[in-house]
């Protein structure tokens, strides 16, 4: 009876022993790989496929798989090894599915690009009025040089006049002298005039452009206070999800950086990695401080990295 309690309690064991090894195994599976309790984690690489792409996204399936091998390309160099393979037929997807976070990422896109729209023709206009303000102020310098001119000139004249006329009138050569002077002054005060309305007519033209600025400046700050409340800060990585069962899934991105960096994250999480608390990190759970252009594992990454691929 002993003996046979003994191989009871044994055959208990292996049964329990068994259970867990085929959840393991059945996991493992849904991932693309082949459970072998006498290999180490990640020396298989796991199998994914492309699935659905929503063509609202206006991204070819190329491009997706291009972009999702330089995503698997980060962690095998980070890990030296193969960990991803693309097989058509492999059960875990990665799809694209079009829904409100990709429309509001459009729409945050649209308002980035009304944003610089605005910002050059505001720069556009600053140019153009800082040239015709330095131009009219030139302008108004000379103008009141000449009017000083003229009103000396003037005031000359008229005391040659006042003072003939109270010696009883001038002599011809005189007379006609003066009656050069006054065609002269007469000629010069039209100018004058003239510059005048030109420079009235400037004024209203700056005057035009800075009320043109002051409205672009008006509906620039008004955009920039809606894109700020709408996206402004960080994201949540809730741009893509990774499910065991149903794969990969983008729901956002808005450009092909910042679609990779997503496609790294939920690669990794693919892998098995969980959420590192360094903000720069990869598989940080909010999405911000990131090196789009030149993705790299943080130390946090690559600590969560070898503690699950076993990595020395």
């Amino acid at each position: 009876m002993r003996f046979l309690r003994k191989l009871f309690i044994y055959l208990l064991l292996l049964a329990i022993i068994g259970a867990s090894g085929v959840f393991i195994f059945n996991r493992l599976e849904m991932q693309g790989r082949t459970y072998n309790p006498f290999v180490k984690p990640c020396r298989t690489a796991i199998k994914y496929s492309i699935g659905p792409v929503d063509p609202q996204f206006n991204l070819t399936q190329n491009q997706l798989e291009d972009t999702i091998a330089q995503a698997a390309q980060v962690w095998d160099k980070a890990a030296g090894l193969n960990l991803f393979k693309y097989d058509p037929n492999a059960p875990l997807q990665i799809k694209m599915v079009y829904d409100q976070r990709q429309q509001a990422t459009n729409e945050a896109q649209s308002l980035e690009a009304e944003l610089k729209a605005l910002n050059a023709q505001q720069t556009k206009l600053d140019k153009q009025y800082s040239g015709l303000n330095t131009q009219y102020n030139q302008k108004l310098a000379a103008l009141k040089t000449a009017i000083t001119d003229y009103e000396k000139d003037l005031k000359n004249y008229n005391q040659d006049v006042a003072y003939w006329n109270n010696h009883g009138g001038a002599p011809a050569d005189e007379y006609d002298k003066l009656k050069k002077e006054q065609n002269d002054l007469n000629d010069r005060y039209k100018k004058l005039k003239s510059r005048e309305d030109d420079l009235n007519s400037l004024a209203k033209q700056i005057n035009t452009i800075a009320a043109q600025e002051n409205k672009i400046v008006k509906n620039y700050n008004s955009e920039v206070t809606t894109f700020q409340n709408k996206y402004g800060g960080t994201q949540e990585f809730e741009k893509g999800v990774f499910n065991s069962s149903q794969g990969i899934t983008i729901y956002q991105f808005k450009e092909t950086d910042d679609l990779r960096m997503t496609l790294i994250h939920e690669l990794g999480h693919a892998l098995g990695l969980e959420h590192v608390g360094n903000p720069q990190s990869i598989m940080y759970y909010l999405m911000g401080e990131q090196n789009l252009d030149d993705p790299a594992p943080t130390a946090e990454d690559m600590a969560e990295l070898k503690n699950v691929c076993q990595l020395n």
